[in-house]
């Protein structure tokens, strides 16, 4: 069984980015601005993944 190369992985995760902010945006729109904790954490994590050597 072959996984995913690192350009793969990275790519899936700039998806997961896009979709993320996506839903930021759609969150703060319908509660006047208010964040979801879990969403921000999860935007972070994925951008540190992204952000590594």
């Amino acid at each position: 069984m072959m996984g995913m190369t690192d350009r793969q992985f990275d790519a899936h995760n700039k998806t997961l980015l896009r979709v993320y902010e996506d839903i930021r945006k759609e969150i703060e729109q319908l509660t006047g601005g208010k964040k979801s904790e879990k969403l921000e954490i999860l935007i972070k994590d994925t951008m540190d993944s992204l952000n590594r050597p």
